[in-house]
């Protein structure tokens, strides 16, 4: 009896753990912590000048809820990657582009953060109205935020600072918007909740045939 308490709630420990990490539980960001990061934030180099995009960022900050959102994003990569310090001889833009996401996607998965889908376009657009033609998108993206918070701090953090212009080389243009909230029907928190209840059963066989064998 002691043996199959302690294994369940190890299996609580564990998921309630996991949920105390995925989900943040952190206050919203207060006016003084959104003008730090927007001050901060001026050190990247496609905000500059850009007083539009700043004043959207800072409305998406001040209305910080601290719960999780969803960013998607539409890219085109250029032709041929511009060039900066440290680009190697007949990089593409897409490898450039693989610089700037393996700096960028450690820091997001430490904050719970991950790609939901993602992939490159099948056909040009199928449907379009309403909208001033431009070029094709080749790659979709949608990124999941545990809070915007976590979109502040990387934003503002000097590694990423100093691995955005990789980013700015490779693309030639890009579309981000916020949705929040979004439905998730297959989520980290359902597959970790159900791989822990597997191994807590698991345990749990294993425990009451050991039992029996003693």
């Amino acid at each position: 009896m002691r043996r199959s308490l302690f294994i369940w709630l190890a299996g609580v420990l564990v998921y309630g753990g996991f949920l105390v990490w995925y989900g943040g539980w952190r206050a919203p960001l207060s006016k003084a912590e959104v003008d730090g990061f927007m001050q901060a934030g001026e050190r990247i180099e496609v905000y500059h000048g850009n007083d539009l995009i700043k004043s959207r960022l800072r409305t998406f900050l001040e209305a910080d809820d601290g719960e999780e959102f969803f960013m998607v994003n539409l890219l085109r990569y250029r032709s041929t990657p511009q060039s900066f310090d440290g680009m190697k001889p007949g990089e593409s833009a897409r490898e450039v582009m693989e610089r700037y996401s393996s700096a960028f996607m450690p820091s997001l998965l430490g904050r719970a953060g991950w790609m939901v889908s993602g992939g490159r376009s099948a056909s040009p657009d199928l449907e379009r109205w309403g909208v001033e033609p431009d070029g094709e998108w080749e790659v979709y993206a949608l990124i999941r935020y545990r809070s915007r918070r976590d979109l502040a701090e990387i934003i503002s953090n000097p590694t990423f600072n100093s691995v955005h212009p990789y980013k700015f080389a490779a693309i030639e243009a890009t579309r981000a918007f916020p949705v929040a909230p979004a439905i998730v029907v297959l989520g980290p928190k359902l597959v970790v909740g159900l791989i822990t209840l597997v191994l807590v059963l698991t345990a749990q066989l294993i425990s009451n045939w050991f039992a029996r064998r003693g």
